[in-house]
């Protein structure tokens, strides 16, 4: 009599969260990586305009949170990556609906069909990967043009006082310096435009005694 044979086990498919899970150590590593770059984009774009090199007064630990400081391009920048990522499977969603896509999401399912499919959409998407930190903050920011840098020297909330050590190089009583805009904050500088002179000063925080808002 021959023996009855056990059907073969169905093993189910391995889905995002399973590869998360898998390789947690890897994609942590990545989006440390990808964020940090984030806000190195934002750092170099943001102090290019007042004719200063961000890279020579930061260290890396400064780009991740540069980051989060602009926090409508980096998520304009996630945003963009997330509608790369889940272009094919919103247009195929949409397809058996009955709805036609548009965008990027049609663009890849329409690649998607081709024999060289998998490579034409994982190079789309490295293009998204890659293009979106110099795109986003780009076009919210209007080119971090002149309109944009007057933007920020007119911005009430950047006037400050600072008061500093070193007396000898400032003009004023105390040590303080009026009415200066603040540009931005490193581990260990603070760069302040002196409207009066036209000026960028950059301060050692180790000189830094206090600071106030106007």
């Amino acid at each position: 009599m021959a023996e009855a044979l056990s059907p073969t086990p169905v093993v189910p498919p391995k889905t995002v969260l399973d590869f998360l899970r898998e390789n947690w150590p890897w994609v942590a590593s990545l989006v440390y990586v990808y964020v940090t770059a984030i806000g190195m984009v934002q750092a170099w774009f943001q102090y290019r305009a007042f004719d200063l090199n961000v890279f020579e007064f930061s260290d890396l630990n400064d780009f991740l949170l540069a980051a989060f400081r602009e926090p409508m391009s980096f998520l304009a920048v996630i945003g963009l990556v997330a509608y790369g990522a889940l272009g094919i499977p919103l247009a195929k969603v949409r397809e058996k609906k009955g709805v036609a896509s548009s965008g990027l999401p049609a663009l890849l399912h329409v690649l998607a069909r081709g024999r060289m499919h998998k490579w034409i959409v994982y190079g789309t998407f490295v293009l998204v990967v890659v293009i979106a930190p110099y795109a986003a903050p780009w076009y919210l920011h209007d080119g971090y043009g002149e309109k944009w840098k007057r933007g920020v020297l007119a911005d009430a909330k950047r006037v400050v006082h600072v008061r500093l050590k070193d007396v000898k190089t400032v003009k004023g009583p105390e040590g303080w310096i009026r009415s200066v805009v603040l540009i931005g904050i490193t581990a260990k500088f603070v760069f302040l435009y002196v409207p009066q002179t036209k000026r960028l000063l950059i301060v050692p925080l180790t000189n830094l005694v206090a600071m106030a808002k106007e």
